[in-house]
């Protein structure tokens, strides 16, 4: 069973959600890499990344720890980030 970080389908309008795709795009940018690039790493799509960093698709934990771990980013620290930018 995959655990959605939000109510389905409301995350999307959730400014909790928009702060944490705002900080994997940041977190994907500091590291120097494109869409692609991400993309290649996870064994993705560009596509995927892309609806993610633009809110138009729901992120479940299951995929957050896959992009962290894509972008080096311990998932503890994303999640403090996310915190303290509330």
């Amino acid at each position: 069973m995959v655990v959605s970080l939000f109510p389905v389908g409301r995350n999307l309008y959730d400014p909790r959600y928009r702060r944490l795709v705002a900080l994997l795009r940041d977190a994907r940018v500091d590291a120097g890499l494109t869409q692609a690039e991400l993309a290649v790493r996870m064994g993705r799509r560009q596509t995927f990344i892309s609806k993610v960093e633009l809110a138009q698709r729901d992120l479940n934990l299951i995929e957050l720890l896959e992009i962290c771990g894509a972008l080096g980013v311990p998932l503890a620290d994303l999640v403090h980030r996310w915190e303290a930018d509330g």
